[in-house]
């Protein structure tokens, strides 16, 4: 499609905000004293404020001290150096940080001089925290650690969100595998409950082997009998992925649970699978540990029962031995008593001959 020169100066200002509010990073412009002069969609998202809210306020009105002050001085790095510069900058979103990769790009006026910062950040936090979990997988951290970090990470992806990772034993029951932000009696109250298709989220996902979703817990037939469980600490949705191995066999779900009743979006869903997968080279990897420590323990048990079967031998073979050396003692001491009797009778012999001579 061919857009003539008129018709985009016509439209000049939709296709600006278009632009501005259609991109999924969030971007900001701040004077150089600090006050908000605009931000977009994404901004205002994220961080839970209007854009009319915002008139008349600065980075020091909306943020804690840690973080304004932060901004503030790499906007007058911006500021001073006439140029864009990027950062990584923590950014507030709840009880947990995120970081963001920040494109700060200097704004002059009609004299040329710089009078404002436009911001432009990305949300790397996920990506982050898949380096590390990778990381961690490579150094062979416990099972334990890297899916409570996953845990962690998909409560990152919404305010509302609570992760749990449950892992499927020989007997089709789903135990314990990580959620941190769960109470004990909670996980303790589930952890052995059977797969099964008709039941809540990750029984049905351990069952079936597919994504499993209850927007409304409160009225879903599935969670009649464990309903209370989520109700009574204010989880009202949830939804949950099966862990696949690489040959398709379920070994866990991954679980995620919302304080308002709704479904997941499209970027947690893509998001969730990522880390699905991660958790099943993690699982895998501990399995084939497992089993591989299973085999050195039955190796070392045949070298140990070889040996001791040698040793037992040897005590045989000694004992024949010395069986052999007693029998071959008496056979001499029986040859030498044979070889005295045989002489005792030829000087019998000789003695009887000398007797009749003399007669």
């Amino acid at each position: 499609m061919i857009v003539q020169h008129s018709d985009y100066l016509r439209h000049e200002n939709i296709v600006r905000e278009a632009i501005i509010h259609g991109v999924p990073a969030s971007v900001y412009v701040v004077s150089a004293d600090g006050h908000y002069l605009g931000v977009n969609s994404q901004w205002t998202r994220l961080f839970h404020v209007a854009d009319p809210d915002l008139i008349g306020k600065t980075i020091f009105d909306t943020f804690p001290e840690k973080y304004s002050a932060a901004f503030h001085r790499n906007n007058q790095l911006v500021l001073q150096a006439c140029k864009p510069l990027e950062f990584l900058e923590i950014i507030p979103n709840g009880p947990r940080d995120r970081t963001s990769l920040t494109l700060k790009i200097p704004l002059f006026d009609e004299h040329n001089h710089p009078f404002a910062v436009c911001g432009i950040s990305t949300d790397i936090t996920i990506q982050i925290g898949q380096v590390e979990v990778l990381e961690r997988l490579v150094r062979g951290d416990k099972l334990e650690t890297i899916l409570e970090l996953l845990a962690h990470l998909v409560e990152q992806l919404a305010p509302d969100a609570v992760a749990s990772i449950s892992l499927l034993d020989n007997t089709g029951r789903l135990r314990y595998g990580a959620a941190p932000s769960l109470p004990d009696e909670y996980n303790r109250a589930i952890d052995g409950i059977a797969s099964d298709p008709t039941i809540g989220t990750c029984c049905a996902a351990a069952a079936r082997g597919e994504v499993i979703i209850t927007p409304e817990i409160a009225t879903d037939a599935g969670w009649q009998a464990i309903r209370h469980l989520p109700l009574r600490l204010g989880l009202k949705a949830a939804w949950s992925m099966p862990i696949l191995s690489g040959s398709g066999k379920v070994l866990g779900t991954f679980g995620t649970y919302f304080r308002e009743s709704r479904r997941p979006s499209d970027h947690e869903r893509r998001t969730v699978a990522l880390f699905a997968h991660t958790a099943a080279l993690a699982i895998e990897r501990k399995q084939s540990e497992e089993l591989l420590h299973t085999h050195e323990a039955q190796l070392q048990s045949t070298i140990e029962q070889l040996e001791t079967n040698r040793l037992e031998l040897s005590e045989k073979v000694q004992d024949l031995e010395r069986f052999y050396d007693i029998a071959v003692d008496r056979e001499l001491k029986l040859m030498a008593l044979e070889n005295e009797v045989r002489a005792l009778r030829a000087e019998n012999v000789q003695l009887k001959s000398g007797v009749h001579l003399t007669a």
